[in-house]
């Protein structure tokens, strides 16, 4: 613009939630895993010769025992830990997501559960 001139502008602000679109959500992505090394048998997967070698178990599955082939299955299982992962704009809406799951499985009766966050700026 040259000196002298000028804008008139009149601005809408407008305050949105996710459920109207994505970009108004502070979470990028969320991952849920329950059953690393599949004991519950939830998950069938397409094999051609060797299960261990072409499903590769997930990072989670170090923080669970492993399954011993010969033990029988248990009909009555339930998942003991659900592992979330959280992708968030800042560390408040990491903190504000984190309470949330809390409270959705508080609300639930589920059992505990771990995440790991990654921050993308």
């Amino acid at each position: 613009m040259r000196p002298g001139q000028e804008l008139k502008l009149k601005c809408v602000a407008k305050k949105g939630v996710a459920k109207e679109h994505a970009k108004w959500s502070p979470v990028y992505g969320v991952a849920f895993e329950y059953d690393p090394y599949n004991r519950l048998r939830h998950s069938h997967y397409w094999i051609e010769e060797d299960e261990k070698t072409e499903w590769g178990v997930s990072a989670n599955a170090a923080e669970e025992i492993p399954v011993d082939p010969n033990e029988p299955f248990d009909f009555n299982a339930k998942p003991e830990k659900f592992y979330i992962e959280l992708e968030v704009q800042s560390v408040r809406f990491l903190a504000n997501a984190v309470s949330i799951v809390h409270i959705l499985t508080s609300y639930h009766s589920l059992c505990p559960f771990v995440y790991s966050r990654h921050l993308v700026a």
